[in-house]
């Protein structure tokens, strides 16, 4: 799992990261400040955020392919620790 993330934070970037991935393959994610400054990583979708952007680099550049990508990262890091 990815340092910090904890299984239900975990399972809802699984759940969410298509909607915040636009046509030019940023992903857009939102974590909550004082839970990042605890060491925890939460998504979150309101209040003190740190807001973060990836560029997915895929080729074609197409956002089908970087969610592809993603799909692959993340069920790779969900293997890594099982």
């Amino acid at each position: 799992m990815i340092s910090g993330m904890y299984e239900g934070t975990f399972a809802k970037l699984n759940m969410v990261f298509q909607d915040r991935i636009n046509d030019s393959c940023f992903l857009y994610l939102r974590f909550d400040k004082q839970s990042a400054y605890s060491g925890e990583l939460i998504l979150t979708e309101l209040g003190d955020a740190i807001h973060l952007r990836f560029k997915v680099l895929s080729f074609p550049a197409e956002r089908e392919v970087a969610i592809s990508k993603i799909k692959n990262f993340l069920g790779a890091q969900g293997k890594h620790e099982a």
